[in-house]
This record gives structure tokens, C-alpha cells and sequence, in this order.
């Protein structure tokens, strides 16, 4: 059973964070998280996308419908 996604901001740099809800271990809103998150630059936009792996392996579910 799969959380979903939220977004928060980082109050030190104001990165966007897109993290998993209720993860199988809590991650931490930088960009040096233990998941190592892809983080994407937005044209003509100062603020980062940061955008977190799941422990419990929901994108291989949401993108390929892999159980």
C-alpha cells in the first residue's frame, strides 16, 4: 500500500522538496538525504526541485505497475 507524495520547502536554501509520505525510513529535506535525490533545475525559477527515492519502492509501482 503506497502513501503518496507531499512537497515542503527547505527553510535554508528554499529548495522544494518532494518527499514520499509515510516512508519506511524518514527522510531528511536536503539535498544530501541517505536516498539521494535527483534535484532539478527549473528555467528562469532560483528555487530547486528536490525530488526523493522511496525506501518501499512505490515508483517502480506508480511507473511500471510493478507489485
Amino acid at each position: 500500500m503506497t502513501h503518496g507524495w507531499r512537497t515542503r520547502r527547505s527553510r535554508r536554501r528554499g529548495d522544494l522538496h518532494v518527499e514520499p509520505v509515510a516512508d519506511l525510513r524518514p527522510h531528511a529535506r536536503t539535498r544530501r538525504c541517505w536516498c539521494h535525490p535527483q534535484v532539478q533545475r527549473v528555467d528562469g525559477v532560483r528555487t530547486r526541485v528536490v525530488v526523493h527515492h522511496s525506501l518501499d519502492g512505490r515508483e517502480l509501482i506508480e511507473r511500471h505497475g510493478v507489485n
